[in-house]
């Protein structure tokens, strides 16, 4: 009341001024309104707890917030001495102020968590805490953080990366708007370069600004898509979601845990996509998805599939079993480029048959799991300058 919403004033005049839209896979549900850009009128109080970050050896990853409880922030720490405070500093930046902010110290061995003690004794405020734990990697991280925070809404934020001021405030309002959505992903710069994270997504996936409901006859590639999208530092997730699916992966895993929650949730409740960049992803500090040079840990949903199977509705199997035969592909090349052929050939036997013959992969797969393709793809690495 008093306020004069712009996506209100869209909606009366047949809903042309809305930006975003439905899309074939992601039919509006009743009471559903895209409207990335409205700027909600919400009743948010500061809670007694606050909101939450949790933080890992030197990754900070942000917890969680909500619209009335507070926000709640996980920020993961782990040897990020030369960054935790530029990371912090863009936590209390922020135009919401009603968050905790929860730093998990996952074992870090240099002076991480000693410098994060002392910004923190100079800044004095009572929003955040520490967690310490052995290190455990970055999906036991964020499911500390997970379970230590308090607020309906958790984000999460590696401590070499930063949030634009109004991070917290429009997930806020998208989730407030969207109260079906599970979760909320923005877009981000690249640094350095200051490159839009969404703009490959956009013309690689097809996916834009809206909401994604997945059907029996949703592409494979939308779901694909929303896997690479949902980038941990620009996504807030309802924390009862997080939790239902298990959270995020820990068996062993130090890649792709975030994607197989996501990969859970996208196949069982809707997604909010707003490609509005407001979060700084720094790909010079990042040791694990920013590292091309070799061979990258095979992702948990292949590595162990019948977790997502065991969560998945019928309806959407024959989608999920699309989905895992592209994702294996892919694995199989990068697996035979390294002269993995043997794991090459076990990925895309385990996925694929012959059916999948006309996925883009499927050949090269092939021939990369056998001996002789491993010896040409040794070849072109030999051949290849340094990076």
């Amino acid at each position: 009341p008093g306020f004069d919403l712009p996506g209100a004033r869209a909606e009366a005049q047949g809903g042309d001024d809305v930006p975003g839209g439905t899309h074939e896979v992601a039919q509006l549900r009743p009471g559903h309104k895209l409207m990335p850009e409205v700027m909600m009128a919400l009743d948010v109080g500061v809670p007694q707890q606050g909101i939450g970050f949790g933080q890992n050896q030197i990754d900070v990853e942000r917890g969680e917030f909500d619209v009335r409880d507070a926000h709640g922030l996980e920020d993961r720490l782990l040897n990020k001495q030369q960054t935790i405070r530029r990371t912090l500093a863009s936590i209390r930046s922020h135009t919401f102020g009603a968050f905790e902010a929860i730093v998990v110290d996952d074992g870090s061995t240099d002076d991480s968590l000693a410098e994060t003690r002392k910004y923190l004794a100079e800044i004095d405020d009572g929003r955040f805490r520490i967690v310490q734990q052995s290190n455990l990697g970055p999906g036991a991280a964020r499911n500390t953080g997970l379970h230590q925070a308090l607020a309906p809404l958790i984000a999460f934020l590696d401590a070499d990366d930063e949030w634009l001021p109004a991070f917290l405030e429009r997930a806020v309002q998208a989730l407030g708007s969207n109260p079906d959505a599970a979760c909320v992903t923005f877009s981000w710069y690249d640094e350095p370069g200051h490159r839009l994270g969404d703009r490959t997504i956009r013309k690689q996936w097809g996916l834009d600004s809206g909401l994604y409901v997945l059907t029996a006859e949703t592409p494979p590639r939308v779901l694909l898509g929303l896997s690479v999208a949902m980038w941990p530092c620009a996504t807030v997730v309802r924390r009862a979601t997080a939790i239902q699916y298990q959270g995020f992966y820990e068996r062993r895993c130090r890649y792709g845990e975030d994607a197989h929650l996501w990969v859970k949730i996208a196949l069982n409740h809707p997604i909010l996509l707003q490609w509005d960049p407001l979060a700084l992803f720094h790909r010079d500090s990042s040791s694990l998805s920013g590292n091309y040079r070799r061979m990258r840990p095979i992702e948990p949903f292949l590595s162990d599939p019948d977790d997502l199977s065991a969560v998945c509705p019928s309806g959407l199997k024959p989608l999920l079993r699309e989905f895992l035969a592209i994702r294996a592909l892919k694995t199989a090349c990068v697996l035979g480029y390294w002269s993995h052929w043997r794991e090459a050939c076990a990925m895309w036997r385990s996925f694929t048959s012959i059916r999948h013959g006309y996925l883009k992969h499927y050949w090269l797969a092939m021939f990369l799991g056998t001996p002789v393709g491993s010896l040409v793809a040794s070849m072109i690495r030999r051949l290849r300058p340094a990076a």
